[in-house]
């Protein structure tokens, strides 16, 4: 009986863990990796928005510079930088321009 279970307990390990692997998020990268998933996920939210923002990143640290439209659209692209994995800081050099 053992021997007819283990074939399945195994098959059924695998699978669990690749589920885990898959829901885990991005393991962080270098700046410029970071940088361009920021970027990504900008424009992702907001096209308008993100084409006037500048993006940087040194260690980690997110650096957001240039003009938003109102102050709730700042905070959504700092909670959405804030997001992505591999940041560490962010840093508001936004404007919301009225």
């Amino acid at each position: 009986m053992t021997r007819k279970l283990l074939p399945t307990a195994i098959v059924c390990a695998w699978s669990l863990l690749g589920a885990v692997y898959a829901d885990t998020p991005a393991a962080t990268g270098s700046d410029s990796e970071i940088t361009d998933a920021v970027v990504k996920k900008l424009a992702e939210a907001d096209k308008d928005v993100a084409q006037h923002i500048r993006v940087s990143t040194a260690n980690g640290v997110v650096t957001l510079e240039g003009n938003v439209f109102t102050k709730t659209q700042m905070l959504s692209v700092l909670q959405d930088a804030r997001a992505v994995p591999g940041v560490t800081k962010v840093q508001n050099h936004l404007s919301a321009r009225m």
